[in-house]
């Protein structure tokens, strides 16, 4: 095929992509041999800067291993000798040393939000983090197990500047940007030039402005696909690192001490998601590859190092996957510019554990479900505030998995649910087709089988049917309810111990409730410890929550406050008319705690009628004004 068919091909992909899922920016970049081979751009020139999220991973971890490099840092030594202001009150974080950190192994909690992702820039965010970790329990021995952790990273961050004397930004770019004459990537440190940058799309009427990641190291460098393969360019040249490190960090670090990880697609590295996917293994390569999210931003880089090729996808959309389509686009290019000869590739599928076992309440980071058998079948359901609800009808099929009868299960097509054991726990273990080869199967760990247990009379038990608002969110969050706005903690018949939230915690003693899910990937990540302040004030994770059970309704009048505290208001009346002056901001809930209003995305209030929350929150110069109909 010659060239020019080639690049017809990559452009169909791109297109179809682009018009399927309504893309409003993207570009794409491929580099083979140290040289730009294909560009594709939509919506965006070849400099615009896109929120890259999670690529900013690499770019923490190369800066990293070059301390490492230059003597300055030992990936086995622990974390605290180059933060000494982290104090973990944990006996178990000992044991946290600097390779944890990078990949996701370090047992933090990993839901530091407060202040990250942001429409401004919050420089304290590493000292709250610091602070944070300093105040909650590990969620896990380090190295235990390899369980996504944002937070890691930031720690990583603090270290670089800790052990350089430089700040992040300031590194990055002297040891790793003008290296690699990275011109079009940038720090969320100052307001960027109109037309330099994208405006994601909110949901509401306004699109965002721009976006301020504050924990930089972990998701908040901006940076264009071209910028990234010259990146992965230079760090196979070794023009960044040694090639012994740069393969220490292309190899498989994910912790495996919690007997399930062989059944699970978490295969990372030093930074990267993934160091051995079959879908690249199965043709005789090694790809390393890192995706990247942020609000209304998505990406995917992948570097293969024998072939010296590297590719990068950016976006400006809520829609489809760029990891399928970087993949896609890979695959496309080099196949047919170098002979590739698929092979056999092996799918390690589950071992079902006794059928005995199967029934049981399941949960994970997002949800807690039951399984239960009926007559010749199972159903599926998921926990409501302590109401079960019937989501789906399973069999068993003959290879001795679960499939839901619509065809679909947890929004996949074709998937199987399998029940497995290690080390005396059951598991959930999702395996789906891969989209770009069905022959091949994907697996993630899904949920954790609960242990029954009887009732415990503790004080946790007058939490029972209240309802908690979150009151300290940071006013310039770019997305409220990032944690749950709203919170009504509650017990399941048959499992005392267990306080429920989305997810279940264990009531560890009478002042704390704590992470009990182990196992490796993202469904068991970003789960944080609730704190007994007392029985109408709780702490989850860094937010406070207070009982609503005598919450004020809002009347028609001017609001000013002080605090830069969250007020929230029972909302009876209709409204007329919604001002907000200065740097104020009102959002509205309806009863699931979902944000259905606010004031700073939204053109006049409008479409409310299910709301029954409002909240409001200012600087000391602002003012709300409410004129209520009627």
């Amino acid at each position: 095929m010659t060239a020019g068919v080639c690049m017809e091909k990559l452009d169909q992909i791109c297109k179809k992509f682009e018009e399927t899922y309504q893309v409003k920016a993207m570009a794409v970049s491929i580099h083979h041999h140290d040289r730009c081979v294909y560009t594709y751009h939509a919506g965006a020139k070849a400099d615009t800067l896109f929120s890259v999220g999670s690529i900013s991973k690499i770019i923490t971890t190369v800066a990293v291993l070059k301390l490492v490099e230059q003597g300055k840092v030992e990936l086995d030594a622990p974390v605290t000798q180059y933060l000494k202001e982290l104090h973990i009150p944990d006996e178990r974080a000992e044991k946290l040393c600097v390779s944890m950190l990078l990949d996701h192994s370090c047992g933090l909690a990993g839901n530091c939000y407060q202040g990250k992702y942001g429409n401004a820039v919050n420089r304290r965010h590493l000292q709250q983090c610091i602070a944070y970790a300093n105040q909650v329990r590990l969620k896990d021995t380090p190295g235990m197990c390899s369980t996504y952790c944002n937070d890691g990273f930031s720690l990583a961050e603090a270290l670089i500047e800790a052990v350089s004397g430089k700040t992040y930004a300031q590194f990055i770019t002297e040891e790793i940007l003008r290296p690699c004459e990275m011109k079009h990537t940038d720090f969320p440190l100052h307001s960027l030039q109109e037309g330099k940058f994208l405006h994601a799309d909110s949901g509401f009427d306004f699109d965002y402005p721009q976006e301020y990641v504050n924990g930089i190291g972990s998701g908040g460098i901006y940076s264009t696909a071209e910028d990234i393969c010259r990146f992965y360019d230079h760090l196979m040249q070794g023009v960044l690192l040694h090639p012994a490190t740069l393969a220490l960090m292309n190899t498989k670090h994910a912790a495996d001490n919690c007997g399930i990880s062989a059944y699970s697609d978490a295969r990372y590295g030093f930074g990267w998601d993934d160091v051995e996917n079959p879908l690249f293994c199965q043709y005789g390569l090694t790809a390393c590859e890192k995706s990247g999210g942020t609000f209304g931003f998505s990406s995917h880089s992948i570097l293969l190092l024998k072939e010296q090729f590297s590719c990068a996808v950016t976006l400006c959309t809520q829609k489809g996957s760029p990891t399928l389509l970087n993949e896609e686009l890979a695959l496309a290019y080099l196949s047919e510019t170098m002979p590739l000869v698929k092979r056999p590739v092996s799918n390690s599928l589950p071992k079902p554990c006794d059928m005995r076992k199967w029934e049981g309440v399941y949960a994970y980071n997002k949800g807690i479900l039951r399984l239960r058998k009926e007559m010749d079948h199972y159903v599926l359901e998921r926990d409501e505030n302590g109401t079960w609800v019937r989501a789906e009808k399973l069999h068993t099929d003959r290879s001795g998995a679960l499939v839901s009868e619509s065809g679909s299960l947890f929004r996949h097509h074709d998937a199987q649910l399998w029940l497995t054991a290690a080390d005396a726990h059951v598991y959930m273990v999702l395996v789906t087709p891969h989209p770009l080869d069905s022959a091949l199967k994907r697996r993630f760990v899904y949920a954790e089988q609960l242990i029954p247990g009887e009732a415990k009379k503790t004080k946790w038990q007058r939490l029972d049917g209240h309802l908690y608002l979150q009151d300290d969110e940071w006013l310039f969050q770019r997305k409220f309810a990032h944690q749950p706005l709203l919170i009504r903690p509650h017990h399941l018949e048959g499992y005392g111990g267990y306080l429920c939230l989305t997810h279940p915690l264990w009531e560890q003693n009478e002042r704390e409730a704590v992470n009990t899910l182990r196992f490796p990937g993202t469904n068991a990540a970003e789960i944080g410890n609730l704190l007994w302040i007392n029985e109408k004030e709780l702490q989850y994770g860094m937010y406070h929550y207070r009982c609503a059970d005598a919450l004020p309704l809002l009347e028609e009048g001017e609001y000013r406050f002080r605090d830069a505290k969250v007020h929230w208001y029972r909302i009876t009346a209709s409204f007329e008319q919604l001002t907000c002056y200065g740097n104020a901001r009102m959002i509205l809930l309806d009863e699931k705690g979902n944000v259905l209003f606010d004031s700073i995305y939204m053109n006049g209030i409008h479409d409310v009628e299910t709301a029954c929350y409002a909240g409001i929150i200012m600087d000391e110069k602002a003012m709300v004004k409410v004129q209520l109909q009627g």
